[in-house]
């Protein structure tokens, strides 16, 4: 049952956040290599969800205010179009590689909301999420049985970079709040 004055997306992201928590407890309990790919794997599920929420919030709020052009409008949806031979026009998800999807999630929201988040490229924490994220697509698409083994230090840097992006997460759900929460 979904608690009043929350939507699905919000429920959604509780149970994200929820999960990280218990994988995270169950990793420290029994520290193996398939609690380390679940703790990976449980991590950018929150993070490509939280991505979503933020992107569909950015939108409503964006074309509500006019603040986003049309090409921002079509990949806050995530869309791509064509036209057919028949004249109808035909959509269709648009894949966008993670990194490039949160540096634009970040972007937009900043935008259409006038804020200013904590993210800054610059940061050893940006190069480090992005290593993260090549370990993720390392064990989601194994050719060898080693791309499956995360090592200490892999694990330790996952640890610190959720720490990051909650952090994140946390201070531009909280600027955009004001404007969505009703």
């Amino acid at each position: 049952m979904q608690a009043p004055n929350t939507t699905p997306l919000d429920t959604a992201i509780v149970t994200l956040f929820e999960d990280l928590q218990h994988s995270l407890e169950t990793l420290e309990a029994s520290n193996t290599q398939y609690n380390r790919r679940v703790y990976i794997r449980v991590f950018f599920a929150l993070v490509e969800g939280s991505i979503h929420m933020i992107k569909q919030l950015t939108f409503s709020h964006g074309h509500y205010t006019q603040k986003i052009t049309v090409p921002e409008a079509v990949m806050l949806v995530e869309a791509s179009y064509e036209v057919k031979e028949n004249g109808r026009i035909n959509s269709s998800v648009q894949f966008i590689k993670l990194a490039g999807n949160f540096r634009f999630m970040i972007r937009c929201a900043e935008k259409v909301f006038d804020i200013q988040t904590l993210f800054d490229a610059s940061r050893s924490e940006w190069k480090e999420f992005r290593d993260c994220i090549k370990v993720r697509h390392r064990i989601t698409h194994p050719k060898k049985n080693r791309d499956m083994i995360i090592t200490d230090e892999e694990i330790e840097q996952m640890k610190k970079i959720e720490g990051w992006y909650k952090k994140i997460f946390t201070d531009l759900f909280n600027k955009m709040a004001p404007y969505v929460v009703k």
